[in-house]
């Protein structure tokens, strides 16, 4: 995503989903939905902004273990508070989809190729 005119990655790590789970109910990152109902304007900012900077940490992080000559700038609290509105509710979005990427365990897998002979299948008798 576009922030100030840089690329900004986010990125579901285990500590970001630690950083994450402390901020919804019950501490259970499963909650995630239900962290911005009831919740005052004041406050789904200042949620919006916690989880950006931990995802965008989270992203910086992993790059930096991943090559190590890698210099990253995570993007921090004051930068969300400079958006618009229209940007704010694009990182929401952003973010959003982001954790259900990150919380999916679906594995893509493909059928394993046979190898070997094609038996005749018996007929059943009942």
């Amino acid at each position: 995503m576009l922030i100030n005119g840089r690329d900004t990655h986010f990125l579901l790590t285990v500590g970001t989903t630690r950083r994450v789970a402390r901020l919804c109910p019950e501490n259970d990152i499963s909650n995630i939905g239900l962290v911005f109902e009831g919740q005052s304007t004041d406050k789904i900012i200042d949620l919006i902004a916690e989880l950006a900077v931990a995802m965008s940490e989270g992203y910086e992080a992993r790059q930096k273990y991943t090559n190590p000559n890698y210099e990253g700038r995570p993007l921090d609290k004051e930068e969300v508070l400079c958006m618009t509105m229209e940007e704010l509710e694009g990182l929401q979005e952003e973010l959003m989809n982001e954790i259900g990427v990150g919380m999916s365990t679906e594995v893509k897998t493909e059928p394993e190729k046979f190898k070997g002979k094609k038996t005749k299948k018996e007929p059943r008798s009942n």
